[in-house]
């Protein structure tokens, strides 16, 4: 006997009969009884946002990355026998994570909820539509249940400076940036920068920025700062629509003040000692063609007035009027570093205390390797 899927359990007669007309009835009842019969249903998604719906398409978008979200499918069993199925879901690929807590065992007539946690990788497209499938099997039987999906549009960038964030006063300095695409849909969109009043901070390069998933780019940012002060320099992507994460990057500016200002500080301090020291000898002078007597000060004491202001006879140091670009004082021609790409110059080591280009390892003016310094 073999059923159709259809037999139930009833009353079997089996009637023998011989040519002759002699025969007799044999009755039984028979127990037909039905392997496991699973019934599969979707039954819930359920976002981190506390967004759910009973439908797999009933929330505006599926997130990427995170903590992922969570589908809930109901399973029965409607055959009479215990059921023992392994339960698995099957993703489009590798980068695809997922876990699923379901029944080991399902008795006639049971019934269970099955959850899995999907969490959808940043390398799927932007608004494509994959298919998962939730399947359980033993026994020789077997169900499934396919869904389909929508990725979530992800628009993101990332930044990272190259170039050691410091200026000089008066001179043009040029920075590195990189700009990264760390989402899953193309960015296009314009560059701006902004930053303290009088540095006309300017993108090099062109500021139309056009990155696919994945993509760097190197930006050219130049300014000049016009005074010694320390500012701020703000590199974004325009989003008119307000939908890229980190659109912007914010660089605090270490400006080297000009070494003028503190020359001119010295040579006022200098011209005030030299008032000083002339009323002081005028003075004494005055009074001792007066009294025609010996001066009430000593030479031996002006002398050392004068030696407390570097006045005691020596000539002015000359200077180079060329400046550091660390300590922002005057270097020694000759006897000096200067950047074989642009120039900037540098004390030596030992020249300054704490002044060593050198061990910095790279040039403050345009982030050249200091094995690139040459003599000057």
């Amino acid at each position: 006997l073999e059923g159709n899927g259809a037999a139930v359990s009833g009353e079997l007669e089996i009637r023998f009969a011989t040519e002759d007309g002699f025969s007799f009835d044999w009755n039984r009842t028979l127990n037909v009884l039905s392997g496991a019969i699973p019934v599969l249903e979707f039954q819930q998604i359920a976002l981190p946002d506390g967004t759910s719906a009973d439908h797999p398409l009933g929330v505006p978008y599926h997130p990427v990355g995170g903590l992922g979200f969570d589908l809930a499918w109901s399973i029965e069993n409607l055959g009479s026998t215990t059921w023992r199925p392994t339960t698995s879901l099957e993703v489009p690929d590798e980068d695809w994570t997922s876990s699923c807590t379901a029944p080991t065992a399902l008795a006639s007539g049971a019934s269970s909820m099955i959850w899995c946690t999907v969490v959808i990788p940043l390398s799927a497209e932007a608004g494509s539509e994959p298919i998962i499938t939730l399947v359980m099997e033993g026994e020789g039987v077997e169900i499934s249940y396919p869904i389909s999906l929508l990725v979530e549009h992800v628009d993101r960038v990332a930044w990272r400076l190259i170039s050691q964030p410091s200026a000089h006063e008066g001179y043009a300095t040029t920075l590195q940036i990189e700009v990264e695409n760390t989402g899953n849909s193309q960015i296009s969109d314009i560059l701006q920068v902004t930053g303290t009043d009088g540095w006309n901070p300017l993108i090099l390069d062109g500021v139309v920025v056009n990155l696919m998933p994945g993509e760097v780019r190197t930006l050219q940012l130049g300014f000049t700062p016009h005074t010694g002060s320390d500012g701020t320099l703000i590199v974004s992507i325009v989003d008119t629509q307000g939908i890229i994460e980190d659109s912007s990057l914010t660089l605090e500016i270490d400006v080297l003040p000009a070494a003028t200002s503190q020359e001119s500080s010295t040579l006022l301090m200098v011209v005030i000692a030299i008032v000083i020291v002339g009323l002081i000898v005028g003075g004494v002078y005055m009074y001792s063609r007066r009294d025609d007597s010996s001066s009430l000060v000593s030479t031996d004491s002006l002398n050392k007035i004068a030696d407390s202001f570097g006045l005691s006879g020596q000539e002015e140091e000359e200077t180079s009027g060329i400046p550091c670009w660390i300590c922002s004082g005057d270097i020694i021609v000759g006897e000096a570093w200067a950047c074989s790409e642009c120039g900037a110059r540098y004390h030596k080591d030992g020249q300054v205390p704490g002044c060593d280009i050198v061990s910095m390892g790279n040039c403050l003016h345009c982030d050249s390797s200091t094995d690139d310094l040459i003599e000057a």
